[in-house]
């Protein structure tokens, strides 16, 4: 099964997001609950298929409620590093043509973010409450979306790297989770780690694989050596990024 809509079905209580601060995370059925209602806002917002929505945001489950709301919705889903000053960030909502930005009030650049007409920008607490006054189930013209991360490290300004959106079913084979399914048997007795920023691509396109595969994903807030090992031991991890190319299975001793 390649969606997480297929694993709330079959397992709705199985953790799909866990976070190593013990905040509260997400289970399979939680998270098919929020990403349905996130659709239905986008809708009530009249972002339709092919517009984009963006978050600001550090790690936390909400990245992966706002991730799977434009992934049903057909929208593109841009994410925005942290660190980035209110300017930066502005460039990329106003060249990516986000219709809807969610943010961590904590962010230090937020401050400084201009506010343009047509952008709805909506806090963490914000964003629970409109989920709240929505319907939890699908909308009627569901449609597959995708990310659309901006470049770093680059000379100038940031570039989007825009690929053409996806055809068919919400739930359809997606060629990543296919490939890490394949290579590394990932299925929902799996537990990944994250350490990293949920903005990047690899941390985002792994984790959401992770996802359509049924695995747990164990969030930590910021990467921190020993906590890494306490987090492996702790919740039985089996699978991690070591670095943000390198996809690895632990050794799972028995208990």
């Amino acid at each position: 099964m390649t969606h997480p809509r297929l694993h709330a079905a079959a397992a709705p209580d199985r953790p799909a997001v866990i976070m190593t601060d013990g905040s509260p995370g997400l289970t399979y059925g939680q998270l098919e609950s929020q990403a349905n209602r996130g659709a239905q806002l986008i809708r009530s917002l009249g972002i339709r298929r092919g517009d984009t929505v963006a978050y600001w945001l550090h790690n936390c489950p909400q990245v992966f409620e706002v991730y799977w709301a434009g992934q049903r919705s057909g929208c593109y889903i841009t994410p925005i590093a942290t660190a980035l000053t209110g300017g930066e960030a502005d460039y990329i909502v106003e060249n990516s043509g986000a219709k809807l930005l969610v943010v961590s009030p904590e962010i230090e650049g937020l401050a400084e973010l201009p506010r343009r007409p047509g952008v709805t920008v909506l806090t963490l607490e914000e964003w629970a409450r409109a989920l709240a006054a929505q319907p939890a189930g699908p909308i009627a013209d569901e449609s597959p979306g995708f990310h659309m991360v901006y470049s770093s490290g680059t000379t100038g300004r940031p570039k989007g790297v825009r690929l053409p959106l996806p055809e068919g079913e919400v739930t359809a084979l997606h060629q990543l989770a296919a490939m890490l399914e394949g290579r590394y048997a990932i299925g929902p007795a799996d537990t990944y780690l994250s350490p990293a920023p949920l903005y990047h691509t690899a941390p985002l396109a792994y984790t959401t694989a992770c996802h359509r595969l049924g695995a747990s994903v164990v969030v930590m807030p910021k990467f921190e050596p020993e906590a890494a090992l306490a987090a492996i031991e702790r919740y039985r991890v089996s699978l991690t990024q070591m670095v943000p190319t390198m996809f690895v299975r632990l050794l799972t001793l028995p208990e």
